[in-house]
């Protein structure tokens, strides 16, 4: 059973993604790069697939809702959402890890399989959800097979 559903991953129509061919979202694969004071960091991502959409997790800890920037254009799904650095005064720094930047990932959407027009994002406790309905033409039916 576990063969046929990374058989049915393989060829899937949907989504196009790096390590997984054939699915209508491409994810490109890019490091995080400094960009001058500022870190720019891929968010981990996960995929999941329903009958009528699909499904994008991204972890993106330390950002507020109203500071995301979702976008869809054409071909494309954007994220981008800064990270802040945080203060604490009266205290002296010892040794910090912690940096700012920004989290940033484009995914490549085939638009005639997903409605854009559509797309629904939610965040809860840092996990950024977003909903890609599927046109009605590449849904799932099921179909009703009747006696002779």
């Amino acid at each position: 059973m576990e063969n046929r559903s990374i058989e049915k991953r393989k060829h899937h129509p949907l989504m196009k993604i790096d390590n997984v061919p054939d699915i209508a979202i491409h994810v490109e694969e890019l490091p995080a790069e400094e960009s001058g004071p500022e870190t720019i960091r891929m968010p981990l991502t996960d995929l999941l697939e329903q009958d009528d959409a699909v499904v994008l997790y991204l972890d993106i800890p330390g950002v507020d809702r109203k500071d995301i920037e979702l976008t869809a254009e054409r071909n494309s799904l954007s994220v981008r959402a800064p990270l802040k650095r945080y203060s604490i005064h009266g205290h002296n720094k010892i040794y910090t890890e912690y940096e700012g930047g920004s989290y940033e990932r484009t995914f490549m959407i085939d638009p005639n399989v997903i409605d854009a027009n559509h797309i629904e994002a939610s965040l809860n406790v840092g996990v950024l959800q977003i909903i890609l309905p599927r046109k009605q033409a590449y849904r799932s039916k099921k179909i009703m097979i009747q006696s002779g």
